[in-house]
């Protein structure tokens, strides 16, 4: 019986990892099961989007393009995790990924100015068969870090300026033709990159001043 359980607890620790990530996962398994339970965590925020996703969705058949979404998943989990963060999301062709501060916000936005370079250079090597770009927007604030849902169905997710701030970081690339933008509070005293100014986001009422970073840094 004992041994029951515990598979039990072991099955049900892989579901919770495989669908919602890790730390998500040992959250919920240990009881954040309720609307409202989480916590106010300071994190760099990145949000990833795949470029002309509808127009290779309509090129290509199903199975082709579902097979590309699925490697550039694969690739960018695999870097976030590798550099401390988590993927909470896959949003259509996008990831949401967070890089909790801890005591160290400026060790989180570097592992996030990595990842992002990371999947930048995965995404653009010249031997990748990924026929695709990608826009990477980074932010940093003090998120929500829990459930939100209905009483029937919940989502263990960040909610907070700083993922606005991101997604629309990430558009802004996409209109300004740069692969990673991110916020000041990100770069920091990275050398590696274009003062973009003050810009006006939509739906952020004041402007941000964003920067947008090379994909290799200075040394």
């Amino acid at each position: 019986r004992f041994y029951e359980v515990f598979m039990q607890r072991e099955n049900a620790q892989a579901l919770l990892e495989t669908y919602v990530g890790k730390r998500s996962g040992a959250r919920v398994l240990g009881g954040e099961i309720r609307r409202g339970d989480g916590d106010e965590i300071d994190a760099a925020i990145m949000f990833c989007d795949m470029r002309n996703s509808t127009q290779l969705a309509e090129q290509m058949g199903r199975d082709e393009y579902i097979a590309i979404l699925n490697q550039f998943f694969e690739t960018t989990s695999n870097v976030v995790d590798e550099q401390g963060g988590e993927v909470l999301k896959f949003i259509g062709d996008a990831v949401l990924a967070v890089f909790p501060a801890g005591e160290d916000p400026k060790l989180a936005c570097t592992q996030a100015l990595t990842a992002a370079r990371s999947v930048s250079s995965a995404v653009n090597d010249p031997q990748s068969d990924m026929p695709f770009d990608c826009s990477i927007g980074i932010a940093f604030g003090r998120v929500t870090y829990g459930n939100v849902g209905s009483l029937e169905r919940l989502d263990f997710t960040v909610i907070g300026q700083a993922a606005n701030l991101s997604a629309r970081l990430c558009d802004l690339g996409k209109r300004l033709g740069h692969t990673i933008v991110a916020s000041s509070e990100v770069v920091g005293e990275d050398a590696a990159v274009q003062d973009l100014g003050q810009v006006q986001l939509h739906n952020i009422s004041s402007p941000v001043h964003g920067f947008a970073v090379e994909a290799v840094p200075v040394t």
